[in-house]
């Protein structure tokens, strides 16, 4: 791994990262520890090293969710923002009304023609 040169700001938010990268993977650091301690040497290799290499992975997992967590947000306005409903889709009267106030006019639906693809088929 190379050596990354930080400015303050940059250090700052790595250690803020750091601390939450460990809180979310502590149970995974915990299951690899139990893991390889009920192996033998002789079990260590095979089937082990495949249940070794998920929970690594899962561990380099929640360490990009833990970072894009932390950019997922607005600087200077993030907290005057209401959080976001997430129950289902928009209403088709919703959806006429947001394209009316943006000047888009509903279309029919029509048929989309593509051209035909010609294929030789050889039968014998």
């Amino acid at each position: 791994m190379s050596a990354t040169t930080l400015n303050r700001e940059q250090q700052l938010e790595a250690k803020e990262l750091e601390a939450k990268i460990r809180l979310a993977i502590e149970k995974e650091v915990s299951d690899l520890a139990m893991l390889l301690a009920a192996k033998g040497e002789q079990d260590l290799f095979g089937q082990t090293e495949f249940e070794v290499r998920d929970l690594v992975l899962r561990i380099g997992a929640k360490a990009y969710e833990e970072r894009l967590r932390q950019k997922k947000r607005l600087r200077r306005v993030g907290s005057r923002l209401s959080d976001l409903w997430t129950i289902g889709r928009i209403s088709g009267v919703a959806f006429a009304q947001a394209a009316q106030h943006c000047g888009i006019a509903r279309l029919a639906p029509r048929v989309l023609l593509l051209p035909s693809l010609r294929r030789s088929v050889s039968l014998g």
